[in-house]
């Protein structure tokens, strides 16, 4: 119940700079065992201990499911951005004699060669590959601190993201101002809703 419920983080105040409890002043870092599942194995062990005295018993072992979740914090390395900060970035590779990252950028700018962030259509390809479906959590919240502009407003997205042959499933990344005010939560719910024209139903939390 300890472990499962993650108890020991209700009122702690063993908090990092984002408030978050700090994993060292958990139990699992203390005692060495943060990285295994113990509860898990706890369970294994309980179904041996069954068997032996109650071999009859009939005990379902849930099947293993592979779940793939992807962040998309940064849709583009370079396109969607600002023309005048790309123009700078091209100067100061050229700048610094970076010839051949200047010439990358540009040649990406002019569509000459793919962004290198575009793998979207690789991912596709690999989960209909193993019959997999996997998550994209987009993040369409505002610039901060720890936040950066993702595929608001880039509307050329939206309409790949709205395709009806694929095996991603859409979700959302708050931001991080998010965490702390729900209201923003829902409004960025919204924004990614109108934006995709169906509803949303996962979230990276």
């Amino acid at each position: 119940f300890f472990l499962i419920t993650r108890y020991e983080e209700y009122h702690s105040r063993s908090l990092d700079k984002h408030d978050r409890f700090d994993y060292k002043a958990s139990i699992a870092w203390q005692n060495n065992f943060l990285k295994r599942p113990i509860v898990d194995q706890w369970i294994y062990k309980l179904k041996d201990v069954l068997h032996s005295s109650f071999p009859q018993l009939n005990i379902k072992i849930p099947d293993f499911k592979c779940i793939s979740t992807i962040d998309v914090d940064h849709v583009y390395r370079f396109l969607g951005k600002s023309k005048v900060l790309m123009t700078a970035k091209i100067l100061a590779h050229i700048l610094k004699a970076e010839f051949t990252e200047a010439r990358k950028i540009a040649n990406v700018l002019l569509y000459r060669e793919k962004d290198p962030y575009q793998q979207f259509t690789y991912l596709n390809n690999v989960h209909r590959g193993i019959k997999s479906n996997y998550i994209l959590f987009m993040h369409v919240g505002p610039y901060g601190k720890y936040d950066r502009r993702n595929i608001y407003p880039l509307f050329s997205f939206y309409k790949y993201l709205r395709q009806e042959n694929h095996s991603y499933i859409i979700g959302i990344h708050p931001s991080y101002k998010a965490s702390f005010n729900p209201e923003r939560i829902r409004k960025e719910k919204a924004r990614l809703e109108k934006c995709l024209h169906y509803p949303i139903t996962y979230s990276r939390n």
